[in-house]
Parts: C-alpha cells; structure tokens; sequence
C-alpha cells in the first residue's frame, strides 16, 4: 500500500510505501497534466485513482499515479466545475463494475448531485434527493465514504454545531 504526500513548502509529491518494514518514503512524483502541485486539491481516492480538483479552474481530473495515466473529466451544463467551499465528492463501484465519482454540488437554495461513469464516459443526475429534507442547501456534506456497496455522507446544519445526520447512499438501488 501507498500513500501519496504533498509538501506544501516544497510542492513535493511523493509516496511512501507503508507495507515496507521502513516505511520507505519513495521518490518523487511528476503530476502527468500541465499543473503545479500547489494547485491541485486531493478530492478522493479509490483502489489506486485519485479525483484532484484543479484549484484555478475547478476542474477535476482522475488520476493513476503509478500508472500516470489520467483523465480530465468533462463538464456538463448542470454539473458545472467543483466548488471547493460548498461541494462534496466521492468515488464508488458498482456491482458491474463501472467506477462512478458522485458531484454534489450546493447551490444558493438546492443540491444537484450527478454522478460520473467511468463505463459511459458522461455525467447522469439521479432524482434520489429531490423532494427529501436534506434536498436544500442548508447542510455542509463532508466528502463520502464508499464502504460495503453505499456512501455514507456526514450532513451539518450550517447554523447549528453539532447538529448533523449521516446520509447512506445505496450505490446499486440509488435510494437514501
């Protein structure tokens, strides 16, 4: 196992391999597209891909650092670029296979959340929050957690500290 580092004085970044009995910090990583390490914000990560956002222009690029194989991800309309002060994101896979990046995006009185196919290569925007409580932007999400085919999402009222709920996304049924 891996874990990437960043040195923000340094704009390093690195990988140290905690498997080994040293905890060797290996050397360091080139980013494969034309941005500087400083600009890009570390969104989630699964089974060796990275999201980054790319902090000047909110793009989000998935990336394979082993590999340095990468892929900026295309916007559509009602996705729009990430948000970095108001928007959640998180990798999952489905039961076929098809690793999926779900977007919520917090908008001034709702949410739309669209979620990335890797099988398709485009954006779909399920219905499953629409008309529920938590369908306004009244709640800050936290960046999901993919665990045992669901997301698990902890939702803080933005006025009211401790009050929060944990969202669990049913990944195959797309049901709440």
């Amino acid at each position: 196992m891996k874990i990437i580092t960043l040195n923000k004085s340094s704009c390093a970044l690195r990988y140290v391999d905690v498997e080994s009995t040293r905890c060797v910090l290996g050397t360091n990583l080139h980013i494969p597209f034309d941005w500087h390490p400083c600009n890009v914000i570390f969104l989630g990560s699964l089974d060796g891909m990275v999201c980054v956002c790319l902090c000047n222009t909110g793009e989000l690029v998935v990336w394979n650092p082993l590999t340095r194989v990468f892929k900026i991800l295309k916007n559509s309309n009602s996705q729009g670029f990430y948000n970095m002060d108001n928007d959640s994101l998180t990798f999952c896979v489905d039961f076929a296979g098809d690793y999926k990046i779900m977007h919520i995006k917090c908008t001034h009185f709702r949410l739309i959340v669209n979620i990335y196919s890797f099988n398709e290569g485009s954006w779909s925007t399920p219905s499953f929050l629409i008309y529920s409580p938590y369908d306004i932007a009244i709640y800050s999400w936290s960046i999901g957690t993919f665990c045992g085919n669901s997301l698990y999402f902890v939702l803080t009222k933005f006025w009211c500290l401790g009050n929060t709920a944990v969202l669990r996304f049913d990944v195959e049924s797309k049901v709440v």
